[in-house]
């Protein structure tokens, strides 16, 4: 969806946290999200923040009746959503090069263990999100796809979780992260599914239908 040529609007879900159960939808364009990232909300551990999908979801529990947050439950996309854990060399800026070379709208930020020496990231390597806008609701059949263009385009070092339908992704800054390495940028382009349609010569399957549903 887009508010204007240059500043496309992200329709993103944000789960309170890893739970699932409480969630809500919120529309902000590209430019606004980035401002935000910049400042971004600090939270004592990674488990405290909240999530963000690109996906849209229904009310359909899963099996266990604990979650809203699953693959069956998924209605449409609206954004790509990219996890950059194992960079091969490539660092949160080289993506953004990668990304603005590509012509595609984007933004990216860093996770929480960010250039941040720990058991999860012994080596203190670049850890990043990737997103991509949607210029309109996409089927989910869509999204195998859809990530294997943002994986071209990005570098090829997307991590394998941005592949799962329902995926969503923690969200603000942990205690303890250097300004200095906090950095966000965000692109102007054409969104994703756009640049799909024109590789498969093909149009994406609407999402619109199984939202309202």
């Amino acid at each position: 969806m887009t508010a204007g040529a240059t500043d496309p609007v992200l329709h993103l879900t944000r789960f309170k946290n890893l739970q699932g159960l409480d969630f809500f939808e919120l529309d902000v364009t590209l430019a606004l999200f980035t401002e935000k990232m910049k400042t971004a909300k600090v939270y004592p551990t990674r488990d405290a923040m909240p999530l963000i999908s690109g996906a849209s979801f229904g009310q359909l529990l899963s099996a266990t009746g604990k979650s809203y947050r699953h693959d069956d439950n998924v209605l449409s996309l609206f954004a790509e959503v990219g996890d950059v854990d194992h960079p091969q060399g490539l660092t949160i800026e080289g993506a953004h090069e990668n990304l603005v070379l590509a012509g595609v709208a984007h933004m990216v930020y860093p996770s929480a263990n960010h250039r941040k020496v720990g058991p999860r990231n012994p080596l203190g390597e670049d850890r990043y999100r990737t997103v991509l806008p949607l210029s309109r609701p996409i089927h989910p059949d869509e999204k195998q796809a859809l990530t294997d263009l943002h994986n071209e385009l990005v570098g090829g070092v997307l991590a394998a979780e941005s592949w799962k339908l329902s995926q969503a992704y923690f969200l603000g800054r942990v205690l303890g992260t250097q300004d200095k390495d906090w950095f966000v940028a965000h692109g102007g382009g054409v969104c994703l599914d756009v640049l799909l349609e024109r590789k498969l010569s093909r149009p994406l399957k609407d999402g619109s239908a199984s939202t309202s549903t």
